[in-house]
């Protein structure tokens, strides 16, 4: 009810300029949020080896659906991250190398998220941006996650786009409240032909099918040439033709171990590293001390409120540090990684990583949001 009363004449159903209660909040934003992708990363950082088009692209589909069952208990959403926040990780997977992250909130209104992934000895790029719509919907709230990914393989000159289904709260007044991965997204690549629409789905009205559900067609010149099907949060099957009959994902531990993040301790992050930026709100939010959440998780957005007047007042536009905007309201990497492997190489790769960090550790904030 809280949320609705914030619902002005001309918003409509527009959820995004609400101020949302602490309490739904799970202690991290949602640059980091897009690291999930890479928990299970041996289903990606190999795919570059993989010889036939149909494997690579059951692999990235893998890959895709893996990065979905990582999720708190309960109604929980991200932070919305604070214009000019940012986010960095990395991987380090031995003899194939170090997978490097990272994120930044691009716009605010409306809000976009850029995020990149990069992997040289991998022959692997992964950018995207997420442009999150929420809905108030009577009975459910929705988060329509529009925007996209693509996956490059720099070895083959090849690229996988991706789209994502949808985020959805239901039972807000009637029924159990319960959020669910709903809608579907594609997945595509231009060489190969292939291409695939994912529905996530959840039982009905009446109790039909089963929750947590995916399953999609991958079609070659308007033919099915494989099925894919199964629970996204346990096993995943696919089969060639329309019968899945092998397992494609199983994400218990020991068939999915997890790929160790690292991220930088907060007291060593940049005050706009989203770790040490949400720091307090985090830490009240464990300790479960909610009134303490709220009082700083409205001082930051205070801040970010009035370092947009000011903004507003002396006509700045604000520029992200680490992404540029394409013209057609999409987000792309400054420092778009192009080479192909060759181990002769690695001096080069290293000066690349260097420039890489050095971009990252150089963002700002849009505002001057309490120490």
């Amino acid at each position: 009810m809280a949320m609705i009363k914030q619902l002005k004449p001309g918003n409509g159903m527009d959820l995004s300029r609400v101020t949302l209660p602490t309490f739904i909040l799970e202690p991290r934003s949602l640059l980091e949020r897009f690291t999930d992708f890479l928990t299970h990363a041996q289903y990606i950082i190999s795919i570059h080896a993989e010889v036939d088009p149909l494997q690579r692209f059951l692999s990235v589909a893998r890959w895709f659906i893996s990065g979905y069952h990582i999720r708190p208990t309960g109604v929980k959403k991200p932070y919305n991250p604070i214009l000019g926040e940012c986010c960095r990780a990395e991987w380090d997977h031995g003899e194939q190398g170090r997978t490097l992250f990272v994120a930044e909130q691009t716009s605010h209104h409306p809000p976009v998220s850029a995020f990149y992934f990069v992997n040289p000895r991998c022959n692997l790029v992964v950018e995207g941006d997420v442009k999150p719509k929420s809905r108030f919907l009577l009975n459910s709230v929705a988060s329509l996650m529009e925007g996209s990914m693509s996956i490059r393989l720099l070895n083959l000159e090849e690229e996988y786009v991706i789209t994502f289904p949808s985020y959805y709260v239901r039972g807000l007044f009637l029924g159990t409240l319960k959020m669910e991965l709903s809608g579907k997204g594609t997945i595509t690549c231009a060489k190969s032909g292939l291409s695939c629409e994912l529905e996530f789905k959840n039982k009905g009205m009446f109790g039909r099918g089963s929750n947590n559900a995916v399953a999609g067609d991958v079609v070659q010149k308007k033919k099915c040439v494989a099925t894919i099907e199964g629970n996204w949060d346990s096993v995943v099957r696919w089969g060639l033709g329309s019968k899945a009959d092998r397992v494609l994902l199983d994400v218990s531990p020991s068939a999915s171990p997890v790929s160790q993040k690292i991220i930088a301790p907060v007291g060593e992050q940049m005050p706009h590293e989203s770790r040490r930026l949400w720091a307090r709100v985090s830490e009240a939010i464990r300790a479960r001390d909610m009134d303490t959440a709220t009082s700083h998780k409205l001082a930051l957005e205070d801040s970010q409120r009035e370092g947009g007047k000011q903004r507003e007042a002396s006509k700045e536009v604000w520029q992200p540090t680490m992404f540029s905007d394409d013209g057609r309201g999409n987000y792309r990497f400054r420092l778009p990684y192009t080479m192909r492997y060759d181990p002769a190489q690695e001096a080069q790769i290293q000066e690349y990583v260097a420039s890489f960090q050095a971009l990252a550790s150089s963002g700002r904030l849009s505002c001057a949001c309490p120490p």
